[in-house]
């Protein structure tokens, strides 16, 4: 991944926080994904998934034979998705539980697009939606 730039960099008490330019949120966020599979197969292949989609710097070179076919599998698939989607630009969304209340967040081509809570999954999943609809 190599040196992050970033827009903006500040100290609040003994922490610093940095922000990050949106291309590299996005290239961690995805790599952050693809580190918590703990499959290995699974992890090539969504890795080559995520780097067809995202346009990020190919991690073919670290595969081993065996790993080389998964990785060609995340390729192909991120290939057919695209050709699925006919120019439409790809979103997906990310639905998680924190306490009582559900929190969703969607992204266009990796760019975090809007994001909310709600008190059920459900409610949670049509907000999601909703916002890749009208946004």
């Amino acid at each position: 991944m190599g040196v992050m730039p970033q827009t903006d960099c500040r100290y609040e008490d003994s922490f610093a926080v940095v922000s990050l330019t949106p291309e590299c949120a996005r290239e961690v966020r995805a790599r952050r994904k693809i580190a918590a599979i703990a499959i290995i197969p699974k992890r090539v292949s969504t890795a080559a998934y995520y780097e067809s989609m995202l346009g990020l710097e190919s991690t073919l070179g670290a595969c081993s034979k065996i790993t080389e076919v998964y990785y060609q599998r995340g390729v192909q698939r991120a290939k057919q998705h695209r050709e699925h989607l006919r120019g439409r630009p790809w979103c997906e969304t990310e639905i998680t539980k924190s306490g009582r209340y559900w929190t969703w967040v969607t992204y266009r081509e990796g760019y975090a697009l809007a994001s909310g809570s709600a008190r059920s999954q459900v409610q949670a999943e049509t907000d999601a939606l909703e916002s890749i609809l009208w946004t």
